[in-house]
């Protein structure tokens, strides 16, 4: 009899032995969910800045073949001498591109709105006035 007795009383776990692992496990899964979201966003952020890059690249292709560059960026679309796809990129929903042509088609400004990275510019013109930068732009090389 002192044989069942005894393994009865030790099979299983205690509430409190269950609540501490279960307590454990919760924040185990919340770090995680927080380091995993941040780096969607790092990860949002460099392809924005990757399109951007691109999308200059193609306007200064634009720009020495036409001696101008374009009102709007549908001018690139459609060839795909400037852009490998022949399709302007579209972002995600928690991303904007604006782009500007300046001085008569002689300048641009090329921008993307950012949200864990820090930019280069503080507005979409392409302006730094000191405070928290937001955007990433890039301006005509010509």
């Amino acid at each position: 009899m002192k044989l069942f007795s005894s393994l009865s009383q030790r099979a299983g776990f205690t509430l409190v032995e269950l609540l501490i692992a279960i307590t454990i496990l919760g924040l185990l899964a919340v770090i995680t969910s927080m380091n995993i979201a941040g780096a969607l966003k790092r990860g949002g952020d460099a392809k924005a800045m990757a399109d951007i890059k691109d999308l200059s690249a193609a306007l200064e292709i634009y720009y020495s073949v036409n001696n101008s560059y374009p009102g709007d960026l549908t001018g690139l679309e459609g060839s795909k001498r400037y852009l490998s796809t022949g399709k302007v990129p579209t972002p995600n929903d928690q991303y904007t591109y604006s782009y500007a042509s300046l001085n008569g088609n002689e300048d641009y400004c090329l921008c993307a709105n950012l949200v864990k990275i820090d930019g280069n510019a503080t507005d979409s013109d392409c302006s730094d006035d000191g405070s928290t930068k937001d955007y990433f732009c890039v301006e005509n090389a010509q």
